[in-house]
């Protein structure tokens, strides 16, 4: 099962960032200290691969430069987008993530300026594309 962890108290020291945020977001970089600590690979990456934070579009950036292995953004799509929508996003997140090979490590989801109910939504996703059977 993943660790998930919610923060926007800054850049973590292990494991994966994943940076959600929807398309028209302005502040998709403002988890404090992620631009300095990776010399704003993340954004130069994503800006690079053409991402357009779409509904669970990701673009996977490892070893960024910070202490922590690989970063994620992950799109949310349009702003009003609706609860399953966004745990769709989740779900690609965690895609993303088995695509890795991230076990056991700490997952990081930057906060950010996200609603509590828009990083629900994206834990759910995650959490429910993570069982097997």
């Amino acid at each position: 099962m993943l660790d998930i962890v919610f923060s926007d108290a800054g850049v973590p020291t292990t494991g994966t960032l994943i940076l959600p945020a929807f398309a028209s977001d302005e502040n998709v970089n403002r988890i404090k200290g992620v631009d300095e600590a990776t010399g704003t690979v993340l954004a130069r990456a994503a800006k690079a691969a053409g991402f357009r934070f779409g509904q669970g579009e990701t673009c996977v950036v490892l070893a960024p430069g910070a202490a922590y292995d690989r970063g994620i953004r992950l799109g949310l799509g349009a702003l009003d987008g609706d609860a399953a929508g966004i745990e769709r996003a989740g779900v690609a997140a965690a895609r993303a993530l088995s695509t890795e090979k991230v076990g056991g490590a700490d997952v990081h989801v930057g906060a950010g300026a996200l609603a509590p109910s828009a990083l629900g939504s994206v834990a759910l996703g995650m959490v429910l594309a993570s069982y097997g059977f």
